[in-house]
């Protein structure tokens, strides 16, 4: 059964973070699925404010985690991104984001996973984790190497991101 996915917003763009078991999700199914969020986005806002054409400025693209270390490297990326972009100074202080349900700041909504959280040991652990990209790029030092973890040497339970 697919898991259900985490999300940030982040200006004319949006991280989904989802996974499945072997074989539920495929590239094709989810390249499928965003069409549709992404369709259905873009024709709401366009009717909304009155306007046509092109909402967000890119390609869709997915890139597959193939563990769970890697996984909670690539949630902390998603809630990181908002201040990596310099819209806010913490996950926390942005509205469009998993991160203050991911560290009990407040209720989860039905649909948020909070596996990466429990894998790096609860939220305090996880609140700590993020502590430490947003205190590197805060600090002006290069971010990059706390941004991805080590790909693993075998293949694992394929995770999207």
């Amino acid at each position: 059964m697919p898991r259900q996915p985490r999300y940030e917003v982040v200006g004319a763009y949006y991280h989904v973070t989802t996974r499945g078991n072997s074989g539920q999700i495929t590239r094709e199914s989810l390249a499928g699925g965003m069409q549709w969020l992404s369709g259905i986005y873009a024709r709401t806002f366009n009717k909304r404010h009155n306007r046509t054409g092109h909402v967000f400025g890119g390609r869709y693209r997915s890139s597959i985690v193939q563990s769970e270390q890697h996984l909670a490297y690539a949630c902390r990326y998603v809630e990181c991104n908002p201040v990596l972009a310099g819209l806010c100074a913490h996950p926390r202080d942005w509205p469009w984001s998993s991160y203050r349900a991911a560290v009990g700041l407040t209720p989860a909504p039905a649909f948020l996973s909070l596996d990466a959280v429990r894998r790096v040991g609860g939220p305090k652990a996880y609140e700590e984790f993020v502590a430490e990209l947003v205190a590197a790029i805060q600090s002006g030092s290069d971010p990059k190497g706390l941004t991805l973890a080590p790909l693993p040497k075998t293949k694992g339970q394929t995770l999207w991101v």
